[in-house]
C-alpha cells in the first residue's frame, strides 16, 4: 500500500484525475475508500492507479506481478509496503 500511496503522491494528481486518465476502470470514490485501507485493493484499482497517475508499462507489469505475489500469498507484501525508491 505504500508504494501506492507513494506512487500516486509522486504524480500529483487528484484522484479525480486519476480515474480520468485511467479512463474511468474505477471510479474516483473507489480508489479513494480503497487507498484508505489498509488491504490490497483490487487488481483493477492498481491499474487505475498506475496508468492514472502515468506510469509506465513497466510500472504496471511490476505491480501487476506484486499483486499477484501478495494475493496468492506467495510474498511478504515487500513489493507493497517496501520504501519507496530514492529520487
Amino acid at each position: 500500500m505504500l508504494a501506492l500511496r507513494w506512487f500516486k503522491a509522486r504524480s500529483g494528481a487528484t484522484w479525480r484525475q486519476v480515474a480520468a486518465q485511467s479512463r474511468q476502470i474505477r471510479v474516483h470514490s473507489t480508489i479513494w475508500t480503497a487507498m484508505q485501507r489498509n488491504t490490497l485493493p483490487t487488481l483493477d484499482t492498481v491499474k487505475a492507479i498506475i496508468i492514472g497517475c502515468g506510469g509506465t508499462a513497466e510500472d504496471l507489469a511490476a505491480f501487476t506481478a506484486a499483486w499477484h505475489r501478495i494475493a496468492s500469498g506467495t510474498s511478504d507484501g515487500g513489493s507493497f509496503h517496501a520504501a519507496p525508491p530514492a529520487v
